[in-house]
């Protein structure tokens, strides 16, 4: 049955992707427009920050791949280093082994000794044909890379007042209460307690983070945020929740899949499932239509951030098959600029009008999305458990 719902999703995914790439290529203006840019003084998150200027490297970090066709790339031969990197022969999300090449980029680390034995190893992205989800297909081997990569200081009651994710929040509210209203609610990937500040009024709110340093912060203002990984933070005391948010973190995780069944088991009977992820079309579109303008050289999966990348058809399927029926799939706000935080006149003006250009082309992509044109830059699903 699986392989019946596999391939009939693969051929309405391929007609579906041709159309897409129609239409997101005559899109690219928008997408620029929708890239988070930054101004002299402060990123746009500081969790995040994404430049507009060509990037500064660290000398052992080579160039980025040349843009080439698709069979281009496909006729390159590359083993992963064994002592770096596992090998992932078959789709995470449905098991097939029926790959192509979707993408090949080059990392960007930061100049840190522990990262430079991986800044030479290019990423290779591979497409499942039965299920169209994207992911990489290495991962590094020891088990502490995404604990040193996420490990990261900062200044953390900048980043808890003026982080750019008040729409997307704003968002992800609404959409909660359009089908519960209270009981308990778990963020997962939590940060500094973004999301969750938003819901206490609504819910008995719970996080879970796997910085320290954000965890810290979320627990000084009075948040129950636990730290470490989601799978290995004891939730037993607290468990089961009425709603559980995965927003801008599947796409970090290796094995999605699994998260999403240990997620389940933590869930009440009919309690809700909300998922953000950067729709991969959509993204590698904005990326390419930058590096090729000047104006980035980042990608889609550098610095093995972006792991995972989902299609509305992938991110249905995640769900589907692991208990869940899916109440919507589509387009999802975006970060903007917080325009509270401290600037001045001009600088606010500025922040104002990319807010209002990356608003115009949120709507305008997340609109095409709603009429079966799944261009969106985000998409989000809503789910109940069965």
């Amino acid at each position: 049955m699986r392989r019946s719902v596999c391939s009939n999703r693969s051929r309405s995914a391929t007609a579906s992707n041709t159309r897409v790439e129609s239409i997101l290529h005559r899109a690219e203006c928008l997408a620029w427009l929708a890239h988070p840019t930054r101004d002299e003084t402060q990123p746009l998150t500081t969790a995040r920050p994404m430049d507009l200027q060509p990037v500064q490297r660290a000398a052992y970090a080579p160039a980025p791949f040349e843009s080439g066709t698709m069979q281009q790339q496909e006729n390159v031969e590359y083993t992963p280093p064994e002592h770096l990197l596992t090998q992932i022969d078959s789709c995470p999300l449905c098991g097939s082994k029926k790959t192509s090449l979707a993408r090949t980029e080059r990392h960007n680390f930061p100049p840190d000794e522990y990262f430079r034995q991986y800044s030479e190893v290019p990423i290779r992205l591979k497409r499942c044909n039965s299920c169209d989800f994207v992911f990489v297909d290495a991962l590094p081997k020891d088990p502490n890379f995404f604990e040193h990569q996420y490990r990261q200081d900062r200044d953390w009651a900048y980043e808890f007042s003026f982080h750019g994710k008040v729409a997307i929040a704003q968002d992800v509210r609404r959409r909660i209460l359009r089908y519960v209203s209270g009981g308990k609610l778990l963020d997962v990937g939590a940060w500094s307690g973004t999301l969750i500040s938003g819901l206490r009024n609504d819910f008995e709110v719970h996080g879970v983070e796997i910085n320290p340093h954000a965890a810290a912060y979320a627990r000084e203002q009075g948040f129950d945020v636990r730290t470490g990984a989601f799978g290995t933070v004891v939730l037993s005391d607290i468990a089961p929740f009425d709603v559980i948010t995965f927003i801008d973190v599947l796409e970090h995780i290796p094995q999605p899949g699994g998260i999403v069944e240990q997620a389940r088991d933590v869930l009440r009977p009919g309690g809700l499932m909300v998922i953000k992820v950067p729709h991969f079309a959509a993204q590698a579109v904005k990326q390419t239509t930058l590096q090729r303008l000047g104006l980035s050289d980042e990608g889609v999966a550098q610095n093995y951030s972006h792991i995972n990348h989902f299609s509305p058809a992938s991110l249905r399927l995640i769900l589907e098959q692991r208990g869940f029926d899916v109440l919507e799939v589509s387009g999802a706000q975006v970060e903007t600029w917080n325009l509270s935080a401290p600037a001045s006149t001009a600088v606010r003006a500025t922040r104002l009008f990319k807010n209002i250009a990356r608003g115009v082309a949120t709507e305008t992509l997340n609109g095409l999305t709603r009429l079966g044109v799944p261009c969106a830059l985000n998409i989000q699903a809503v789910a109940r458990k069965r």
